[in-house]
């Protein structure tokens, strides 16, 4: 494919591919260009097969053709309401404010970490039937902290491929109340759905595994920082295995009102923090591990919970 003209994008058709329809062909040919993007392309005649203008896309290839696709010229770049990390062709890494959605859902659309990343970078890679462009992994609502996003096609497919096979390192941070009794713990306890209750999650020997390392980083008063690497990825894993151990995150008014706590004065959020992942570039295959300092409404509670003015 050349891109010496940054505007005109061009592919010849292996013979790999002969037989396949176009539209499909386009897709694994232009893999930085989302299916509708394409669509767009060829209605409206940007697209050519041996120079010549084609405004349909269900027809057969016989593998050899030359396509080039004219895409329109990128807006104007956007400031992104995120915290930008890392940038590469093939994905960036942000750093996810908490409250703030990982993308739609039925109650509320807009103002997303996929919708905000679709304005700042273009068309996104989904998986096919999935209306969450760019998501690799989720956190939260209330956790902030470290995500990567996809660009391409391609690194979408291996970054979820490297979630689901537990190559993926995270690392969180968490205020929590009580104090564990060791310094550093496993929990390896399956989690399911809580019988008649919408959210909550629960330990259930018939759920899903869920493994979580613990260490203490820090004592203070009738509370802990504790740093949480969890290998699998379950919905509310951390916050369920701290409150199963009488450490509920501080601030989680899902979790902390099923424990009987009260809510933490000034606890805007619940302090769960995403501090790190480290994964394989999915273009070049080496290690890499992003960080992000927890946010200043996190280190305002520590703050006030060791005492300091």
């Amino acid at each position: 494919m050349s891109n010496s003209d940054p505007g005109l994008l061009r592919a010849e058709v292996p013979q790999g591919l002969a037989g396949k329809r176009f539209d499909r062909a386009l897709l694994e040919l232009f893999d930085g260009l989302s299916g509708a993007e394409l669509q767009r392309c060829v209605r409206r005649g940007r697209v050519k097969v041996d120079g010549e203008k084609i405004f349909r896309s269900n027809f057969k290839l016989r593998g050899g053709e030359n396509i080039s696709v004219r895409i329109a010229p990128p807006p104007a770049l956007r400031p992104l309401p995120l915290e930008l990390l890392h940038e590469e062709a093939s994905f960036v890494v942000v750093n996810k404010p908490p409250g703030m959605l990982v993308h739609g859902n039925e109650k509320q659309q807009g103002g997303t970490v996929s919708d905000l990343a679709v304005e700042r970078f273009g068309a996104l890679p989904s998986v096919e039937g999935d209306a969450r462009p760019g998501i690799v992994h989720r956190l939260d609502r209330e956790t902030s902290g470290v995500m990567v996003i996809a660009r391409t096609r391609t690194a979408l497919k291996e970054l979820r491929r490297q979630f689901m096979q537990r190559e993926v390192r995270k690392t969180y941070l968490a205020l929590v109340h009580s104090q564990p009794v060791d310094d550093e713990f496993k929990i390896d306890l399956a989690l399911g759905p809580v019988p008649g209750e919408i959210d909550l999650q629960g330990i259930d020997s018939n759920g899903k595994a869920a493994q979580t390392a613990f260490r203490v980083v820090q004592r203070f008063g009738a509370h802990a920082l504790v740093e949480c690497r969890p290998t699998t990825g379950r919905r509310h894993q951390i916050r369920v295995h701290l409150v199963h151990v009488g450490c509920c995150v501080v601030g989680d008014k899902l979790y902390g009102r099923a424990a009987g706590l009260k809510i933490q004065k000034g606890a805007k959020h619940h302090m769960l923090h995403a501090q790190s992942l480290e994964f394989h570039d999915p273009d070049q295959g080496r290690r890499v591990i992003f960080e992000a300092v927890p946010p200043t409404s996190f280190l305002d509670m520590q703050d006030a919970l060791e005492g300091r003015p």
